[in-house]
C-alpha cells in the first residue's frame, strides 16, 4: 500500500498539519489522486514523514540541545508539595486514620479551618505521610 503512496508524503503530511482527518486525506486521495488507499496506510505514511523530520531536525540541532536543556532544567524551581501543607500534616493524619475522612473529606474539613489548598495538593500529601509510614515499617 505504500508504494501508492510514494510521492505524496509531503502532501499528506502538510494536509494532516491542516487538521485534515484520516478520512478527509482519503477523500483527497481519491479525488485529486485517484489513488485509493485504507486509512492505516494513510497514517503510516504521515508518521514515516513525521519520523523523518524529527530525525533531520534533530541532526541539524546539533550538540547544544542537550547543553540548553540542561540550562533550562536547572533553571526551574522544583516545586515541594510538602512545603504548603507541612504545618498541617498532623490534623490530616487525624483526619486519615483516626476519623477514616477520604481526600474530599479532608479538603472540606481543611477549608473550613481557613486553609486554601486543592484536592490534589491533600492527595499529594495523603501520598507523602503513607511513603513516611512505609518507610518507618521496613527499617
Amino acid at each position: 500500500m505504500n508504494s501508492k503512496l510514494n510521492g505524496y508524503h509531503e502532501e499528506i503530511l502538510s494536509l494532516r498539519i491542516q487538521r485534515y482527518t484520516l478520512v478527509m486525506i482519503q477523500r483527497w486521495l481519491l479525488e485529486q489522486r485517484k489513488i485509493k488507499v485504507c486509512l492505516s496506510a494513510i497514517s503510516r505514511s504521515i508518521h514515516r514523514s513525521l519520523n523523518t523530520q524529527r530525525q533531520h531536525s534533530l541532526s541539524i540541532s546539533g550538540s547544544d540541545f542537550k547543553r540548553y536543556r540542561n540550562d533550562v532544567d536547572a533553571s526551574l524551581q522544583r516545586r515541594t508539595y510538602r512545603r504548603h501543607l507541612s504545618k498541617y500534616i498532623g490534623l490530616i493524619e487525624n483526619y486519615r486514620y483516626v476519623r477514616g475522612f477520604g481526600a474530599e473529606q479532608i479538603l472540606v474539613e481543611l477549608r473550613a479551618q481557613g486553609v486554601e489548598t486543592s484536592l490534589s495538593s491533600i492527595v499529594r500529601m495523603l501520598q507523602v505521610i503513607n511513603e513516611q509510614k512505609n518507610k518507618k515499617f521496613s527499617c
